[in-house]
This record gives C-alpha cells, sequence and structure tokens, in this order.
C-alpha cells in the first residue's frame, strides 16, 4: 500500500526518501544522518533503518510507472539487508563458529551491490544517488571499525594481564 498519491507532483522529496520526515523519521533520522555507527546496537538500528529506506525507494518508484521493477530489485535488496544482518549476528555469537569474518565480508560486498540498482534510479539526482550508494558502506565501515576497536582492547587487556601475572613471578 502507497503512502502517496499517484499525482507526479506530490511526490516524496528527499527527505521523505532519507527518512528525515515521515512516518519514520523519528525513529531513524538520527541513525540515518549521524555519521557511522559506533556501536553494535547502533549498526543493527541502521540496518533496521535500511529496511525503511528500501520501502519509501520502492514506493516513490511507483510515480515513475516502475513498480513492478521495483518490487522486484527491493525484494532482493531487503533479502540481502536480512542475509548480512543475520551474518553479522551469527559472527559475533559464540556459538556459532561456521561464520568468519570472510563471510561477513562476502554478505557486506553482496550488500553494496543491491545497492548500485537503487542508487542508479536516481542517477539524474546525484545527492540521492550518492546517499544510497554510501548506505551499504556505513554498514560496512561501521562493521570494520567496531570489530578493529574490540580487537584493540582485548589486545591492551591481554597485555595487561600478561605484564600482572610477569609481575607476580619477579
Amino acid at each position: 500500500m502507497s503512502f502517496y498519491s499517484d499525482d507526479p507532483l506530490d511526490r516524496p522529496s528527499h527527505d521523505d526518501l532519507q527518512l528525515k520526515t515521515g512516518v519514520n523519521a523519528e525513529r531513524f533520522e538520527t541513525i540515518l544522518h549521524g555519521g557511522i555507527p559506533t556501536s553494535w546496537d547502533d549498526l543493527f538500528l541502521f540496518m533496521e533503518a535500511l529496511d525503511f529506506v528500501v520501502d519509501e525507494w520502492r514506493n516513490s518508484m511507483t510515480f515513475y510507472n516502475l513498480g513492478e521493477e521495483a518490487e522486484e530489485c527491493s525484494s532482493l535488496v531487503l533479502a540481502q539487508n536480512a542475509a548480512t544482518r543475520w551474518a553479522i549476528y551469527a559472527f559475533l555469537d559464540p556459538e556459532f563458529d561456521d561464520i568468519d569474518f570472510v563471510e561477513v565480508m562476502k554478505e557486506l560486498n553482496a550488500l553494496k551491490q543491491c545497492y548500485v540498482d537503487i542508487a542508479k534510479s536516481y542517477a539524474r539526482d546525484p545527492i540521492l544517488s550518492h546517499w544510497y550508494l554510501n548506505l551499504p558502506l556505513h554498514v560496512s565501515g561501521a562493521f570494520k571499525a567496531i570489530r578493529q576497536r574490540e580487537r584493540i582492547e582485548k589486545m591492551k587487556e591481554d597485555i595487561y594481564n600478561a605484564e600482572a601475572r610477569g609481575a607476580l613471578f619477579k
């Protein structure tokens, strides 16, 4: 069900498409426009917001008589959003030892490819096109940065514990 009429002059604005306004703005505007997520919770909220971004994009395509194509494309993107989110969850869950960093990176690369089609649909509108292309880059960048920060903290802790143990034997 579309929230917009089929009047071409009643198309969603950039702010609507970027969830700066509208029903989901209060929940997602800050996470989508506040920089790269810096915690796992923020990353998962960002990825949830992507589902709503894709829905808004799909709805906007009806104004260009591309509803059927947009439906197909959005289904693929939403499936990849879910696959990527699951891969990250599984990577973080110690009970899943079959999902490693390389598997998550494969899903992140597939996510980037999915958003190319969405970005192409607004190729004549560079602001939106670049914004759509940057969304999966934020996911990838956040995943790598958060993971790296955790690895550094673990190394610091290991070094501290090793030094503390060494001091006991002096």
